[in-house]
């Protein structure tokens, strides 16, 4: 039965349902009218898909988060200083944005800052691309009539044509190219699903693949910043009740007590961060593997899934603390 995981970010709280498998696999999940259609397979990489989405948005919030509470702490103590970016000087009606950059002391250029904005945000809509990917091949595998094939076949061919113009040019695919698998197969009849399926799975698996190394090699910096800032804060927190002097009321030597109870938390979560978005790669290679061979177990796609919760509840609950 689904399972509610809420995800701390900066913008908004992000919930998402993970399906909990029961020890048979498979037989939690509902299959299709088609039974030999991989709905384990896709139901598996929508499920990791979707999560690894809301998972490192959450990671990425907090990781921005705790960066802009030690910058603006640094202001505060004359560290460092905050300069407007050109969008702030431009005219009213003007949609570029306004970007603060935070800077040594004596610095004027806002060009040798560090902007205050977020520097995963490609990597934020291509994981929100391939969840569209992966929801509409869902869609596709537990499609019930041809009405409802040709509109998952459009839905998964325009979301593989979005998720190739964003992963770049090592995983593009030709529209026309495409375009063609659709046109070619769209009326096919209900059996001939898993070739359209392989097909187009084919075709976005180079996105896929690049957007799980891709994820993987920018959430390990943002893990370190996190558990950095954690540490810091931490030991100002130590420092803080250590050094508090006696003469102090009782309320503040607790809430200085309280401070360091919730840093060291803060720290232990920060710790617990685990970086590994291979079971993307690896549940969207377990459904192209089962779409080549209907008699390929689905086992594989299950542990995956379960797998990729022990990492995402490693983001739960993630916040910057006060710097």
């Amino acid at each position: 039965m689904p399972t509610n995981l809420a995800f701390g970010t900066g913008r908004a709280a992000v919930r998402l349902a993970i399906v909990r498998w029961a020890a048979s696999g498979a037989a939690a999940l509902a299959l299709s009218a088609c039974a030999s259609l991989p709905t384990t397979e896709s139901t598996a990489f929508r499920t990791i898909a979707q999560s690894s989405q809301a998972g490192f948005a959450s990671l990425s919030d907090a990781e921005q988060a705790a960066v802009e509470a030690d910058q603006l702490r640094r202001v505060s103590l004359r560290q460092g200083r905050l300069l407007q970016g050109d969008g702030c000087a431009a005219p009213l009606a003007a949609g570029d944005p306004c970007v603060l950059v935070f800077a040594d002391p004596d610095e004027t250029d806002p060009a040798k800052g560090l902007p205050l904005i977020s520097r995963t945000e490609r990597l934020e809509k291509l994981t929100a691309a391939i969840g569209d990917y992966a929801g509409a091949m869902s869609d596709l595998a537990e499609a019930k009539d041809l009405d409802a094939q040709n509109a998952a076949v459009a839905k998964v061919g325009a979301s593989v044509k979005a998720l190739a113009a964003m992963a770049g040019p090592q995983a593009a695919i030709a529209g026309p190219a495409v375009d063609a698998i659709v046109f070619a197969q769209k009326q096919a009849a209900l059996n001939a699903r898993r070739r359209l399926m392989l097909d187009l799975a084919q075709a976005a698996a180079p996105a896929v693949e690049g957007a799980a190394r891709a994820l993987q090699a920018e959430a390990v910096p943002l893990r370190t910043t996190l558990v950095v800032f954690s540490e810091g804060r931490f030991r100002a927190a130590e420092r803080a009740l250590r050094e508090e002097p006696a003469t102090d009321p009782p309320g503040q030597r607790l809430a200085l007590a309280r401070d360091e109870v919730a840093a060291a938390a803060d720290l232990t979560k920060a710790r617990a961060i685990r970086t590994d978005f291979t079971p993307l790669a690896e549940a969207h290679r377990a459904l192209v593997k089962r779409l080549r061979d209907p008699s390929a177990s689905g086992a594989d796609a299950i542990a995956q899934a379960q797998e990729f919760i022990a990492v995402l509840q490693s983001f739960a609950d993630l916040k910057a603390g006060k710097s």
